[in-house]
């Protein structure tokens, strides 16, 4: 799951891309990441986004980068995977979410 466009697109496009059904890449990646595509896309995306604030992006360049609109949506991603308020995501997003791997 390396390939980007996979992060950008649905999971129909992703199974088109490599000939196989959506079942069938569903299978695979539950099997071997033990999460759905769904979810391994939203967290690949947050992961992806977090390296780019520490390197001194913004937040929303960063959210943009991944495929977000805006920073909102990758907040709100955020919140859904970590349980946060998003107030408390929205000030510092990478503190926030390194802090509560913490916990």
């Amino acid at each position: 799951m390396d390939d980007p466009v996979s992060l950008m697109v649905p999971l129909t496009v992703v199974a088109e891309r490599h000939a196989m059904s959506t079942r069938h890449v569903e299978r695979i990646v539950k099997n071997d990441l033990g999460i759905s595509f769904v979810q391994w896309r939203r967290r690949r995306r947050l992961n992806l986004a977090l390296r780019r604030i520490r390197a001194g992006s913004t937040v929303a360049s960063a959210a943009r980068s991944v495929g977000y609109e805006g920073s909102d949506g990758l907040i709100k991603a955020a919140a859904r995977l970590t349980q946060l308020a998003r107030p408390e995501l929205a000030g510092d997003l990478a503190g926030a979410v390194r802090g509560s791997r913490r916990r």
